[in-house]
């Protein structure tokens, strides 16, 4: 049994790569922007949304283009 009180495996074995990837890009973002900001709160959420069992596409696509929109105004 994991910590998580089930027979899976731990998170980060669980989510393939790409995901993996996208979650480890998006900390990275949030720690060169800051938790506190606009970003940083984009990737806290999306990285929320990517860990659910069954992600709301709808959210994430919703979250990654509002990011997008505020890094693209940093240019």
């Amino acid at each position: 049994m994991n910590i998580h009180g089930t027979e899976g495996r731990y998170l980060t074995e669980v989510l393939p790569n790409f995901l993996e990837d996208t979650r480890r890009d998006l900390i990275a973002l949030r720690l060169a922007h800051g938790a506190d900001t606009p970003i940083g709160h984009r990737c806290s959420n999306i990285i929320e949304l990517i860990q659910e069992p069954e992600p709301a596409r709808d959210l994430i696509r919703q979250q990654m283009n509002d990011l997008a929109q505020l890094m693209a105004g940093l240019q």
